[in-house]
C-alpha cells in the first residue's frame, strides 16, 4: 500500500467563522453567542461580513493565513461565496444555517429547528 501524498491533518487546526449578521433577518447576529461556544477551546477567529460578496475575499485570506477549517454561518449566499473563496485549497468547509433558505444546508442533511437552530451537527468537508 502507498503512502498517501495528502499532507496530514495538524493536530490543532485553525478555524475562522465568517458570520453575516443580517442573515436570516438578524439570525445571523442572533447566532454568535453559540458560534463562538461551539468553537470554545480552539484556534479560532470570528470574523463579520459587511457586504454581499465580501464571504470569498474573506475566505482566501483567512486561508492564505493559515486556517485549515472555514465555519460559514448565514444563508446560501454567505456559504457559496465561501465555497468560492475556498476553491482549489485544501480547507475544510463547516455551513451553520442561521440563514432563511438554507438550500446548502439542507441538501447536505443539516436541518433548522426553530429559529435558525442546527438539529444535526455541522460536518466539515473539503472545499477544494
Amino acid at each position: 500500500m502507498q503512502a498517501s501524498s495528502a499532507a496530514p491533518l495538524p493536530s490543532r487546526p485553525r478555524y475562522c467563522g465568517i458570520v453575516t449578521p443580517w442573515a436570516g433577518r438578524g439570525r445571523g447576529r442572533e447566532a454568535i453567542p453559540q458560534i463562538r461556544a461551539l468553537l470554545e477551546g480552539l484556534d479560532y477567529d470570528l470574523v463579520l461580513t459587511e457586504a454581499p460578496g465580501q464571504a470569498t475575499t474573506l475566505a482566501a485570506a483567512a486561508t492564505d493565513e493559515g486556517v485549515e477549517v472555514m465555519v460559514a454561518a448565514g444563508g446560501d449566499g454567505t456559504t457559496f461565496e465561501a465555497i468560492n473563496g475556498l476553491a482549489g485549497r485544501e480547507t475544510a468547509l463547516a455551513a451553520l444555517p442561521p440563514g432563511s433558505g438554507n438550500d446548502f444546508q439542507a441538501a447536505g442533511g443539516t436541518r433548522r429547528s426553530g429559529r435558525g437552530r442546527s438539529t444535526s451537527a455541522p460536518e466539515a468537508m473539503p472545499a477544494g
